[in-house]
Order: C-alpha cells, then structure tokens, then sequence
C-alpha cells in the first residue's frame, strides 16, 4: 500500500503530524519519513498559506 505523511499547522504551531501507509520497501510511514518530492511541487498553488485566497 502507498504511505502518507500528513501534518496540520496553525501558525507555525505543528497541531498534527502522522504517517499512513508503507514505503516501498514495506517499512511503515511515520510524520518523520523523507518522501521524494520530485516536479509534485509544481502542481502547489503559488499563494502564501497564512493569506485568504479569493
């Protein structure tokens, strides 16, 4: 199975983070696991999180 990390912010407050999933060498996910991003950030919207969006 594909693994996530997730992580909720308020702030620079980390509220949440946890992991999901395994690696695929089978190892668990956990919100400390290196993921590769690769071009994936290019598809992140360029406004600043802490600004409404309209």
């Amino acid at each position: 199975m594909p693994g996530v990390a997730v992580a909720v912010t308020k702030g620079t407050e980390i509220i949440h983070a946890a992991g999901h999933g395994e690696t695929a060498s089978g190892e668990p996910v956990t919100a400390d696991t290196s993921m590769a991003v690769a071009s994936v950030s290019k598809s992140f919207p360029p406004w600043k999180a802490d600004q409404p969006r309209c």
